[in-house]
């Protein structure tokens, strides 16, 4: 893989470029492969050897290795260097996005500083041309993830103006609401994603909900939507939240959710979803926004 840059950016949103055109510039590819799985095994004493029934992927560690062109500049301007390097790579503002630019992709990890910047004094590492940098990351979430959402709309409007544009007295038709309630959202990455669901009231709706067709598993919300009102759903591991919002105001509304509901997730190629409500569903707008994930990039 041939990377052309890395933006490194803290919790504080402090960012550091780092490509052949930066000051500082990238001295190793950094490794987006070789993540390693724990396999759990069973034991029967009557079957030799043992049958593999799980495996889980351990966190990713990343070694992030560039170097600091100091060819030419005065003492001052090489600390100041060196302090934008530390203040970036502060493990109290983690996690730190690390986006990746290859030639043909763009992705991104969040990942954790483990150990805080070393410049080795060695006259190999650090001299009157360059000062060598390594930072060692850890990514809890091991996949890397594109750095473009993707939003799929299920209830959308048709455009239905033509050019030369003619009015009639009776007046015309600007727009006509789509009649499938379903959609298929692909998942182009290599494992199952959690997504974000977002149902907004054109008018009155009650109880909006949202099926997989494939897994017969469902989302319903047991509220009456007003005007305006958007319900957004995060069925992301570890950020699950139910929160509405309407007038500018933002609404925990957990309590909502009905019992049956599932957060569901995404499986890799094709998902078919359909919504729906007990009432009003033409007065409903659906989107869905998800990020691919990749095991190796």
């Amino acid at each position: 893989m041939r990377t052309k840059e890395i933006v490194c950016t803290n919790q504080n949103g402090d960012s550091l470029l780092i490509s052949p055109n930066s000051i500082y510039k990238i001295q190793d590819d950094i490794d987006t492969t070789g993540v390693k799985a724990n396999t759990t095994y069973v034991t029967n004493y009557r079957i030799q050897g043992a049958t593999a029934v799980s495996s889980r992927l351990e966190q990713r560690d990343l070694s992030l290795t560039f170097f600091i062109d100091v060819e030419g500049m005065d003492e001052d301007w090489i600390q100041e260097r060196r302090d934008e390097v530390f203040r970036v790579f502060n493990p109290i503002y983690n996690p730190i996005k690390v986006l990746i630019k290859t030639v043909n992709r763009s992705f991104f990890i969040d990942a954790h500083v483990e150990l805080t910047p070393s410049i080795n004094p060695d006259p190999s590492s650090m001299n009157e041309s360059w000062h060598d940098v390594l930072v060692q990351l850890s990514a809890g979430n091991p996949f890397f993830l594109d750095s473009e959402k993707r939003k799929v709309e299920i209830a959308t409007w048709l455009p239905m103006l033509e050019f030369p544009l003619e009015i009639s007295s009776d007046g015309s038709e600007i727009g006509q609401r789509s009649p499938s309630l379903i959609v298929n959202v692909l998942n182009e990455g290599q494992v199952e994603t959690g997504m974000t669901i977002q149902f907004k009231a054109l008018g009155t709706v009650i109880n909006p909900s949202l099926f997989n067709v494939n897994t017969r598993e469902y989302f319903k919300i047991n509220k009456t939507m007003t005007a305006g009102e958007v319900i957004t759903v995060n069925t992301y591991q570890g950020k699950k939240r139910l929160e509405s919002r309407l007038n500018g105001i933002t609404t925990n509304i957990f309590n909502f959710m009905d019992y049956r509901s599932k957060f569901m997730q995404l499986e890799v190629g094709d998902n078919l979803f359909r919504y729906d409500a007990d009432s009003n569903v033409e007065n409903l707008e659906v989107s869905i926004y998800f990020t691919p994930q990749y095991l190796g990039v």
